[in-house]
């Protein structure tokens, strides 16, 4: 009678898994929201640097401008843009719902309540998870990420999602909780509701789902990075804690007989700057003689975009001019009166939003970026911008701008790196193709066919690099395109700063 409790015991604590009911190929995408490549190191990292040196790790990855975290997980959920997808910021102006101040789209509750004024999806094109579910495939989410973050990975309910506030369908709360435990409070690093994901994606999602894609979102460094600052003690704990995360769901997987058949995707979703101090940029625009004539509730800011909802061409440059004057404030967008790819805005000095693919219906006439130089931080990490604090992201630097992606898994090149440029929105269509799936057109961005063990060596994959220069020669942009076997949108921005 002992033994047969004590088996019964051991079936209950280690399940067994039958291989016959998971898919054949399967996907998971984990980001590690703020992680810049240089703080992958041995020391720090030992368990993700292991992984990258038995995959593929690619050089010249890329966040999506605006480098915020809502941008990129609609990017990542999605395979577009912001001119394609719509999620134009961390905050959106949504006048539906707010007709003079900006939505939180790191709220689920606001996107809901947006979703609800438009009787239909926030997004304006399918998600991954909707791409999976018309081909009968099964999608998942685990995240410690705020809500609205996690909420924007599967916008359209097509997949099941796990977070530390609320699950999707609602009835499955219970049972995530036994198996999974209860999540626990917010700290920094926020190392209990990480491996609360973590739990959620191996206790739950994988024996119960058994998923063909997951996407895994989990809060730090960023969490922890933006009060503690780049190389930090405590933002290197963090990090330490995430690989000790991934060691558990590498040595799972193992366990379990899946890591042969599962493709692993870790990346960033942006990368980080220290803040070398910088006055309100847009606090100048309200001054006097600045919006003579229009008055100041037909402008509606939101983080970095500025909406100006009488359209008024001549209070567009006069706000482009003023916020060109300061220095804290490095380039600013504009909308193009030429045809679509022309990289020059059409006020004088700018850049257009199809440089940065931010042309969309919803979009506002303005979209800047603050000042940024290379010079080092407190903790010996170069990239500054001009902001108030200790440090962040969002701006057109390429501390801001690259980030992580490292690839390992049965169809992936094994110990390989790339400097073939690569984005957040490539890594959608290139789930696809794990899976078995045609990417659809809709998809912005590309499979990273390179990646591959039957695709081409990145040596023979060709992009170029293109430098332009502002009309008035003040401001600098870099952009580069793959050449062959790109998507629709195969021009990457790499930066953009005054010279």
């Amino acid at each position: 009678m002992r033994l047969f409790v004590v088996l019964l015991a051991l079936v209950v604590c280690f399940p067994v898994y039958s291989q016959d009911e998971y898919p054949e190929q399967m996907a998971l995408v984990m980001v590690w929201d703020g992680l810049r490549p240089d703080l992958v190191t041995p020391e720090t990292t030992p368990t993700l640097w292991e992984f990258a040196e038995s995959g593929m790790v690619f050089d010249n990855h890329h966040s999506v401008f605006p480098t915020v975290t809502r941008v990129n997980s609609a990017a990542v959920a999605t395979g577009c843009y912001p001119g394609t997808n719509g999620i134009l910021g961390n905050s959106i102006y949504a006048p539906e719902v707010y007709e003079d101040r900006e939505l939180d789209t790191g709220d689920a509750g606001e996107l809901k309540k947006y979703q609800k004024a438009l009787g239909g999806s926030i997004l304006t094109c399918p998600t991954l998870g909707d791409v999976l579910k018309d081909r009968n495939l099964r999608f998942a989410v685990a995240s410690s990420g705020s809500t609205g973050s996690a909420f924007l990975l599967d916008a359209n309910g097509a997949g099941v999602t796990v977070h530390y506030d609320y699950t999707n369908p609602e009835t499955i709360w219970d049972e995530v909780i036994r198996r999974c435990g209860k999540p626990g409070p917010e700290m920094a690093p926020n190392e209990f509701r990480n491996a609360f994901a973590v739990r959620a994606y191996l206790d739950y999602l994988l024996p119960v789902v058994k998923p063909h894609v997951t996407l895994m979102w989990i809060s730090d460094p960023d969490h922890t990075q933006h009060d503690a600052g780049v190389g930090a003690p405590e933002t290197l704990r963090a990090i330490r804690l995430v690989d000790a995360l991934f060691r558990t769901i590498l040595d799972t997987l193992k366990a379990r007989d899946l890591l042969e058949r599962t493709t692993i995707i870790v990346a960033s979703d942006h990368g980080f700057s220290s803040y070398s101090g910088g006055k309100n940029a847009v606090k100048a625009l309200f001054e006097p003689g600045v919006l003579d004539g229009n008055p100041a509730k037909n402008i509606v800011m939101t983080g970095g975009a500025i909406y100006v909802r009488n359209g008024d061409k001549e209070t567009i440059a006069k706000i482009c001019k003023v916020l060109q004057s300061q220095p804290q404030v490095g380039v600013v967008f504009t909308s193009s009166d030429a045809e679509d790819g022309n990289l020059l805005g059409g006020v004088p000095g700018t850049f257009s939003f199809d440089a940065v693919h931010w042309s969309h219906p919803g979009a506002g006439a303005i979209l800047f970026s603050k000042a940024w130089s290379d010079q080092k931080g407190p903790f010996g990490y170069p990239g500054t911008s001009a902001n108030e604090g200790t440090a962040g992201h969002g701006t057109s630097s390429p501390f801001d701008i690259h980030s992580v992606l490292i690839m390992s898994g049965p169809q992936i090149r094994t110990g390989s790196r790339s400097t073939v440029p690569t984005a957040n929105v490539d890594i959608a269509p290139t789930v696809c193709r794990i899976v078995g799936i045609e990417p659809p057109d809709y998809m912005d961005g590309r499979v990273i066919r390179e990646a591959f063990e039957d695709g081409p060596h990145p040596f023979a994959v060709p992009y170029q690099t293109k430098v332009v220069r502002s009309s008035d020669g003040v401001f600098i942009l870099r952009c580069s395109t793959v050449e062959q076997g790109g998507g629709k949108n195969s021009h990457y921005f790499d930066f953009a700063g005054r010279e």
